[in-house]
């Protein structure tokens, strides 16, 4: 791939269902690993992946895969997310408290 022979590190993709005027958007976690098959050097990751947009048991699993056929190159890179659209569309909105900080017991 023309990224590791130009000496890249990394390569980030965004982690969104959709963005306007953009209808051939892939779908990150997908994507990955088809990555780590053309690669052999570059670390890939997200910026960002919102969290809650999966169940958590998916998102690890689909996260470890990818590790596993990378060769350890993944890197995950979370957040809370911030457009309650897209989280209206496609998972559910969870309150500022729910969403960022832990609940304390």
């Amino acid at each position: 791939m023309a990224a590791e022979a130009l000496g890249f590190d990394a390569f980030f993709l965004s982690d969104h269902y959709t963005v306007e005027d953009q209808k051939d958007l892939v779908e990150t976690w997908t994507v990955l690993p088809y990555l780590a098959a053309r690669t052999e050097r570059i670390r890939l990751g997200t910026n960002v992946t919102p969290v809650t947009f999966r169940a958590p048991g998916m998102l690890a699993k689909m996260v470890a895969t990818a590790d596993l056929l990378s060769g350890g190159r993944i890197i995950l890179g979370v957040g809370a997310g911030w457009f309650r659209r897209k989280f209206d569309m496609y998972s559910r909105w969870y309150a500022h408290r729910e969403r960022v900080w832990a609940k304390r017991r």
